[in-house]
């Protein structure tokens, strides 16, 4: 500020002067009245930084982003048509001549230019599941100044203003077309590609895996077929089997280690995968263990042929001389009150389906209870004679027994008893018992009385033994009775 004119007042020691009068003005440090502000301008548009500043002898110092711009320094900056590259951060320094004081002020200048899709929304074409979530994102060349209007079928989405649009939760109404209408301050409009929603199903398995039974050594081939299934994953009693992502799975040379529940997972798009498994069974080929034996029957009884075989899924067939026994499908066969039709050459035939059948024979006889076609005869005897009493019966294993009044006879045990001479005491009532294999009581036959007369010598007289032929050891007896004929004796 201009103050009074002063004199000067010179002394020393010697005189004493004062000088014209002179006017003082005094210098305040700058400050600034009107500061920097920032801006927002479009494109090729005209742009003025400036700053009102109060002070003597001011100079004044501009920077852009921290660089110093080479010939800014007066108080005002004017970019004639504004581009993207001048958008930045401005500051200017004000000197003043006092004491090197100096204020600076900060000023931000946004250039805002028409907004151009950089990246339309792909695909174009989107399968989505129902339940999930879809975004859809576009890339323009600003973020600044730039508004976002999504669309559904032409008709703006509430809140849908950013870059992305996100859809949670997808329903069937969301199965629609999608674009964006982008916006910018400095005018100008533009939409981008239509993204189109296409309904996914799930993964679905059409055919799925059945249970099998594999001979050891043989090929275990799983495979299934499906619908919407991306990829496939396999699993063995809940392990994953790594490396296995196609629809079926082959493993050669099966052992029982490779026997168990195998499942398997398609993968697609939309959840919940679809599943299927299946229980493996390895079979070694049928070994037997105990075969058919013969067997021996009679009419009536309950028969059984059994055998027993090693190995899983057995089979059985019986056969009776040659022709299958309908319904006998086990190891056993039973022959309920067996008859002599039941007798003959029995077969089982075992098999599973891995390696030769099994094959075991047995023979059953059969045999009847003792039946007699021929009894016993009796009839009478003179003392001297001999005796033959016989029977015949048919059966298997007879035994017989002779008995004289009901007494067992030692030794008669032949289907005839003799007696070379009979005497009196062979008099009574024979039978025979007969036993076999069969029956439980065994068969008796009918009586054969046996009746003995005895030679009578009353009245006989003049009794005369004499030799002939002068031998002592032979000779004849010769009774005499007075009008009897001789006897010889």
């Amino acid at each position: 500020s201009l103050h009074d004119a002063l004199p000067i007042l010179v002394t020393n020691s010697c005189a004493r002067k004062v000088s014209n009068y002179v006017q003082l003005q005094i210098s305040d440090a700058p400050f600034i009245k009107t500061a920097l502000t920032d801006k927002k301008i479009c494109s090729g548009s005209g742009a003025t930084m400036m700053i009102e500043a109060q002070g003597v002898g001011l100079s004044y110092s501009w920077t852009k982003n921290g660089i110093p711009i080479i010939g800014a320094n007066s108080n005002i900056i004017m970019i004639s048509s504004a581009q993207v590259s001048d958008a930045g951060t401005y500051e200017v320094t004000v000197i003043g001549v006092c004491g090197g004081k100096t204020v600076k002020s900060t000023g931000k200048l946004e250039v805002l230019e028409s907004p151009q899709i950089t990246a339309q929304p792909l695909p174009s074409e989107r399968n989505v599941c129902l339940g999930g979530r879809e975004s859809i994102t576009i890339g323009v060349s600003t973020n600044v100044g730039v508004s976002y209007q999504w669309r559904k079928n032409g008709t703006a989405i509430a809140g849908a203003t950013g870059a992305t649009l996100t859809i949670n939760g997808i329903t069937t109404s969301d199965i629609a077309e999608y674009d964006v209408v982008i916006t910018g301050d400095c005018g100008g409009q533009t939409i981008s590609s239509k993204v189109k929603f296409i309904q996914s199903t799930p993964p679905n398995i059409t055919t799925g895996l059945k249970d099998v039974v594999i001979c050891e050594g043989g090929v275990i081939s799983l495979n299934v077929s499906g619908s919407n299934i991306q990829r496939y994953e396999w699993r063995k009693d809940g392990l994953l089997l790594n490396g296995e992502t196609r629809s079926s799975i082959n493993i050669s040379g099966a052992n029982s280690r490779d026997g168990g529940t195998y499942s398997v997972t398609g993968i697609g798009d939309c959840n919940p995968p679809a599943t299927s498994s299946s229980r493996v069974t390895i079979t070694q080929s049928a070994r037997l263990s105990i075969g058919l034996s013969d067997k021996v029957g009679c009419s009536g009884d309950n028969i059984s042929f059994n055998v027993t075989a090693i190995g899983t899924g057995l089979t059985y067939v019986w056969k009776h001389n040659g022709v299958v026994i309908n319904g006998a499908n086990s190891n056993t066969l039973n022959i309920p009150q067996a008859t002599g039709t039941d007798g003959g050459e029995y077969e089982c035939i075992i098999s599973n389906g891995c390696g030769e059948n099994i094959v075991t024979k047995g023979t059953l006889l059969m045999n009847s209870i003792p039946i007699i076609s021929s009894h016993p005869l009796g009839g009478t005897y003179c003392e001297g004679d001999g005796l033959v009493l016989g029977v015949k019966a048919s059966g298997s294993g007879l035994k017989y027994q002779w008995r004289k009044n009901g007494v067992s006879i030692n030794g008669a045990i032949g289907n005839t008893i003799s007696i070379i001479a009979v005497t009196i005491m062979d008099v009574g009532d024979y039978d025979v018992f007969i036993t076999g294999d069969c029956g439980n009581g065994g068969t008796t036959s009918n009586i054969a009385k046996v009746t003995v007369n005895k030679v009578s010598l009353t009245g006989v007289s003049n009794l005369e033994l004499k030799t002939m032929g002068g031998d002592t050891t032979t000779g004849e007896l010769r009774l005499k009775n007075t009008g009897i004929s001789d006897v010889n004796i």
